[in-house]
């Protein structure tokens, strides 16, 4: 199980970041891509294999004054939090499935493995490495 904090330097070590959404566009890109990738299915689709108790580490990650932002200083404007979310379970965001969730986002430790954070995304700015 990889941590928000292991899941960013992984990332950074291949001139990136955790993936940041700032659409609803990218949202689904980023959805889609994950779960018809390396993690399988959601129950009833055509893709096979998928846990839903998974969850996708994303770039958004709260300071200490409780201002989320991304990892890689794109703007913050665009959420998809789930309804009961963020609950302070933690300072960095992950994306998730089960529940009726549907890529919605949770918040959950940064520097602790979690049982459903085992997979993360990482996004290459368009031009270059701009952090």
């Amino acid at each position: 199980m990889a941590t928000h904090v292991a899941a960013e330097e992984a990332c950074v070590k291949e001139s990136a970041n955790l993936a940041s959404i700032n659409s609803e566009d990218e949202q689904k890109f980023v959805h889609d891509h994950w779960i018809r990738s390396n993690v399988g299915r959601i129950p009833d689709s055509d893709v096979p294999n998928f846990n839903p108790r998974n969850a996708l580490w994303i770039g958004a990650k709260r300071n200490d004054a409780g201002i989320w932002s991304w990892t890689d200083d794109s703007t913050w404007g665009y959420t998809n939090w789930a309804s009961t979310e963020p609950n302070f379970h933690g300072n960095c965001g992950h994306m998730w499935t089960w529940h009726g969730a549907n890529g919605k986002w949770g918040d959950e430790a940064c520097d602790t493995p979690t049982r459903y954070s085992t997979y993360f995304m990482c996004e290459k700015p368009e031009s270059g490495y701009g952090r």
